[in-house]
């Protein structure tokens, strides 16, 4: 047997990030345990209507929409965080980056 992907969605503790926004805890998935789908439209997020808010709000019912009041300032510290707390590399692109 080549390769068995593993049951990732038993350690929720581990795969996923909270974040509070005003009152209520949101629950989403770390970058790296998001379904390809998620990633998709993660990818394409400004190019749907209501853009990566939208997403977020597929991801954990009401978390795009709970941004609405927020200063852009913290949405933007959100989303450095998710990416920190994911470990997921948002290094240059080898076009950018002269590789």
């Amino acid at each position: 047997m080549g390769y068995k992907v593993p049951d990732w969605k038993n350690s929720d503790d581990e795969t996923t990030f909270e974040v509070v926004v005003g009152k209520k805890t949101y629950v989403l998935p770390r970058l790296e345990y998001l379904t390809g789908a998620q990633a998709e439209r993660m990818s394409k997020s400004d190019e749907i209507d209501g853009g990566i808010k939208a997403v977020l709000d597929e991801l954990s019912a009401g978390l795009g929409s709970a941004w609405s009041d927020v200063p852009s300032k913290f949405f933007n510290e959100f989303l450095e965080a998710w990416h920190a707390d994911s470990a997921v590399d948002l290094g240059e692109s080898g076009a950018s980056s002269g590789s």
